[in-house]
């Protein structure tokens, strides 16, 4: 198969348009919330002939999409039955309003879905030899990370077994304990494990204490949470205290949008764009919207190139990054590259005039391995008054009489890192994370808004 990922950049680029063009047409005919943006600017087909005159389109934010996603459906009655027929409705979750958003995926794009997964599975370097766990938990609503491991295994050709955790459902009981997770992995004599980093941290100190035999383990297949350098490196010891030799850690920039994600081809590489025939991406200034070059830091933007179900162009997708489209020096392959570690929208805050990166706050944390699990919580003095000084409450999970000496240590950290001294709170892991949730919310925000 002619790889586009190999190809020349220029090349590349008159897939892209030609792709692009396809695209806009079937948005003129029945994408309900384009149509109406076209008009409102007064925009025809031949305006938008290549990538480039994505400029001339306001970004689509999700606040758009959330409040009507079916306007976002294709809706054209004439095309041919795979690319109308629904095959499967997956989520998008942690929204404002703490309800689930559809994406609709079509025949059309189940299969490029497929096509899609093998893309990414070659640049992380799976193997048909394989034996995959799938650690995801089974959700509420059909959530992308836990089908994709599944349809990854179908692509590559590689048994997958999935562990089934998450919140209990009484009336069908489906869902399995971390203790069953462990004893799959340990039967199955899993290689290949996808999981969520902070139920991963979970999974591998219950191992530990089960002094369970993970010497199959070679690779880690890692999304939905960001993945510091610190928290790599604790993993594999973590890891290796259950036999796993070495392993790889590959960290997916995991999106909904694409129904998989940007992927890197060794431990930071970058992160690649899996498949340039289906997806353009774009860094845009945060306050202008124009696209920036490469290297400059902006507002990560999507657009689909080739789609049927749920249609999305020039979508801000809240992450703060910056592309290259120099060719990887890993891997020679040419496509484009988020290289900056990407930052969510919002993960700045302040705490008593103190600017803070909550990222930055956790991975100081993370950078004790004595501690299981934590959990930060911004309060005030006073909870009843809106004007109240701000409080860093800090709740930790550390076995043992360590955390008597660990104390201070915790807090000059904390302090020297954020400017503000915490109050720590310790108790038992299980009531900082059950281990049944998707992932553990890690900085909760309780104050007042004033103003």
């Amino acid at each position: 198969m002619d790889d586009v990922l190999h190809k020349p950049l220029d090349e590349v680029h008159r897939i892209q348009n030609a792709l692009f063009r396809k695209m806009v047409v079937l948005c003129f005919r029945g994408h309900p919330f384009y149509q109406k943006k076209f008009k409102e600017m007064g925009l025809e087909e031949q305006d938008l002939q290549s990538t480039n005159d994505l400029e001339k389109l306001p970004p689509t934010f999700k606040k758009d999409y959330m409040s009507d996603p079916e306007s976002f459906r294709l809706k054209i009655d004439d095309l041919s039955l795979p690319e109308r027929i629904l095959w499967d409705v997956v989520f998008t979750a942690g929204t404002s309003t703490g309800q689930p958003v559809p994406f609709y995926t079509t025949t059309h794009d189940f299969y490029a879905n497929l096509y899609l997964q093998r893309k990414c599975g070659l640049i992380r370097g799976f193997k048909n030899t394989d034996i995959m766990a799938n650690l995801y938990p089974l959700t509420p609503h059909p959530h992308g990370a836990f089908i994709r491991a599944i349809n990854s295994g179908t692509i590559m050709g590689c048994p997958v077994v999935s562990a089934l955790t998450g919140a209990p459902y009484p009336e069908f009981p489906v869902h399995n304990s971390i203790d069953y997770a462990i004893e799959l992995v340990e039967k199955t004599k899993a290689t290949l494990i996808w999981a969520v980093p902070s139920f991963l941290r979970k999974f591998l100190i219950t191992a530990a204490e089960k002094k369970a035999d993970f010497s199959s383990i070679r690779l880690f297949a890692l999304s939905g949470e960001r993945v510091s350098g610190g928290l790599r490196q604790e993993l594999k010891k973590r890891a290796s205290l259950s036999g796993a030799k070495d392993p790889i850690i590959s960290v997916s920039l995991g999106m909904t949008e694409m129904q998989a994600g940007c992927v890197e081809c060794t431990e930071f590489s970058g992160f690649h764009n899996p498949a340039p025939d289906l997806f353009f991406f774009e860094i845009l200034d945060e306050k202008t919207y124009r696209r920036m070059p490469d290297g400059e830091l902006g507002l990560l933007a999507l657009t689909h190139l080739n789609r049927r179900g749920t249609v999305l162009l020039r979508y801000v997708l809240g992450d703060m990054t910056s592309l290259t489209h120099q060719k990887c020096p890993y891997c020679g392959r040419t496509s484009e590259r988020i290289v900056a570690n990407p930052v969510r929208v919002g993960e700045l805050t302040k705490i008593r005039g103190m600017l803070v990166n909550k990222e930055t706050l956790q991975e100081q944390l993370m950078s004790f391995p004595q501690i299981e699990e934590f959990q930060v919580v911004l309060t005030t003095v006073d909870p009843e008054d809106p004007y109240s000084m701000d409080e860093m409450i800090i709740r930790l999970a550390v076995p043992g009489p360590e955390k008597e000496t660990l104390e201070k240590e915790i807090i000059q950290r904390v302090k020297t890192a954020t400017g503000v001294k915490p109050l720590l709170e310790f108790m038992d892991k299980d009531k900082i994370y059950d281990g049944q949730k998707m992932k553990i919310i890690r900085v909760i925000d309780l104050r007042q808004k004033t103003g």
